[in-house]
């Protein structure tokens, strides 16, 4: 028997799909949102102390009731469905209570790629009871476009939005950069950050999560982005010029907030 209930972690921050969510804007005063197999709860509990108009439901523990949403939320639900039907179903009904977007977050393979357990369907039964089912990045796009027949845009590796307006997909896509880059040279700014686009979004990831710079020793990718920019505050200046400072003030505060 998979007790899926078990996969369930107790929060005490936003994930990080709804982090993003917040801080690229997509979840705003005024958007009402659905954590769409919510767990305990924890991702509701945070937004409704920030003030949204937030509710979760999930079948293994004691939630509310599924409803219509702008921002629904399906966060590392799909990893733990054995049954390639349900796991389909599941994202399908997800996307039909959709009004604006639905974010998608899966863990990859990269994240555990040594599952100790046993093979069960495409995925493991793990030592207590649990079933994990990790994606490659490529399958995980190929999954989510053939599941609902839209076309994911993908965020960072694992996490992607699906909009129901096409016009907003595209706007949003073209905004995530270009458009943004403006006290730098466009095309020497776009060819630097395209050189080190990988130690960047270990920059950004490492932000979202701490809500400050990395000391000393914490950044693995501190080393390309001295190289690249003189010091890892001046790639972080760098990238919050490019993308623009209310995303990464909204972090802080998040994370303020959090201690």
């Amino acid at each position: 028997m998979i007790d899926r209930g078990r996969t369930a972690l107790s929060r005490k921050e936003l994930s990080r799909p709804v982090r993003l969510a917040l801080s690229d804007g997509l979840l705003a005063e005024g958007r009402t949102f659905l954590d769409y197999g919510c767990g305990r709860g924890g991702d509701v509990r945070q937004l409704l102390r920030l003030g949204f108009d937030a509710d979760g439901w999930d079948p293994a523990h004691p939630s509310g009731e599924k409803r219509e949403a702008a921002v629904v939320n399906l966060g590392y639900v799909v990893n733990v469905i054995e049954d390639p039907a349900e796991r389909r179903a599941a994202i399908q009904d997800a996307w039909r209570l959709t009004k604006e977007v639905l974010v998608v977050a899966a863990r990859l393979d990269t994240d555990h790629r040594e599952l100790s357990g046993t093979p069960l369907g495409d995925g493991v039964l793990t030592r207590i009871g649990t079933f994990q089912k990790y994606f490659t990045q490529d399958e995980l796009v190929r999954w989510l476009r053939d599941s609902i027949d839209e076309q994911p845009l993908a965020v960072v590796p694992g996490v992607f939005y699906l909009f129901r307006d096409k016009a907003r997909r595209e706007a949003f896509a073209a905004s995530n950069f270009r458009s943004r880059v403006t006290p730098f040279s466009l095309s020497k700014s776009i060819a630097l950050y395209r050189e080190n686009k990988a130690a960047l979004t270990t920059l950004a990831d490492f932000f979202d999560e701490h809500g400050r710079l990395p000391a000393t020793g914490e950044l693995a990718a501190a080393e390309t982005l001295e190289e690249a920019f003189g010091s890892v505050r001046r790639a972080f200046t760098f990238l919050r010029t490019a993308t623009g400072p209310e995303r990464w003030d909204l972090v802080r505060r998040i994370r303020s907030a959090d201690l």
